[in-house]
Order: structure tokens, then sequence, then C-alpha cells
């Protein structure tokens, strides 16, 4: 079993900034006495609760685990099994900060999921660490791409005579 924590130092930023903004509130309340700084006091102070609440050292982590993985952030928990992981990859989200993607295999679809933090380690630490587990646990070779759902995973080719895709047939029912 490893058990991974999120870094906490942008949380510790935004904590600071929330704090300054409930400050800048009750000064202008304060000195202005301006009835529309109570909307920006109260966002703020329950800004810096939710803010605090997840530096809690329980909040958030990933646990890894032979059977699976298992992802606390905030209010939503998940746990996942390794079999039910099709693949992970590299990928951005919001910002130039890399985050970690999962396909989930289901009966009829794939799910792409997104780890929500980085857990300390750069995106390709995380990844290769993932794919080690996941390649242990599921007996897999070293590429996990390789597998029933590989179309799915990988481009396909622009040109339609490599593609593996069958050509669109004119029929009965479809447009010429």
């Amino acid at each position: 079993m490893k058990l991974l924590r999120p870094n906490k130092q942008y949380s510790w930023l935004l904590v600071i900034f929330a704090l300054c903004f409930t400050g800048f509130g009750i000064r202008s309340l304060w000195q202005f006495q301006a009835v529309s700084a109570w909307p920006l006091i109260v966002t703020s102070v329950l800004l810096v609760f939710f803010l605090l609440f997840s530096l809690l050292p329980n909040s958030s982590y990933l646990i890894l685990r032979k059977g699976g993985f298992h992802i606390r952030y905030m209010f939503s928990v998940r746990d996942h099994k390794w079999t039910d992981v099709a693949k992970f990859f590299i990928g951005r989200r919001f910002s130039d900060r890399g985050a970690i993607f999962y396909l989930l295999k289901s009966k009829c679809m794939l799910k792409v999921k997104v780890f929500p933090d980085n857990y300390g380690l750069p995106p390709n630490e995380l990844y290769e660490l993932l794919d080690l587990w996941w390649n242990s646990a599921t007996g897999s070779s070293e590429e996990p791409s390789d597998g029933p759902y590989s179309e799915f995973l990988e481009p396909q080719a622009s040109d339609p005579e490599q593609s593996p895709l069958p050509a669109p047939q004119v029929g009965i029912g479809t447009l010429p």
C-alpha cells in the first residue's frame, strides 16, 4: 500500500489571498459603512472555511493498493479496481500544469476521469508510478494500450485506407 498526499503550498497561498479579501471587505464595511460589503464578507469567510478544510491532513489523498486505488478529495471519494482501468495518460486541465487522466471500462463505453491533484509529483512520475502499479496488478505488459480498447485510446490515421475502421457503405437508409 502506498499513500500519496497533495502539495498544500497552493492552498496556503489561496488562504492568505482569501483572508486579505475578507479583511478588505471588513475594512470597507467599517470605514465606508457600505451595505454592499456583506456579500463580499460572507463569500470570503466561506472561501476561507473551505480552504482551511482542504488543508486538513485527511481531506485529500491517493492510496494505491494491490486491488485498486482510492481517491479522496474534499467531499468526494472514488474507489476503482485496477481491472476497471483501461489506460492512464497525461494531459492538461485548465492551466499549464499537467494532469493525469484515466479511462474506466464499463459495459458499453469508456469514461474519462481525472485525478484532482498530482500529489506532489511531476505528472510523468505519477504516470509511471500508476502505470507500474497497474501493470503489476493486472499482469499486463509495459504498454497498457495493447488491449481490446486500444482503437479508442490512440488517435486514428487520417487516411481512410490506413484506418482500421471499415469504409462507410452506401445503401438503404444511408445518404450518398
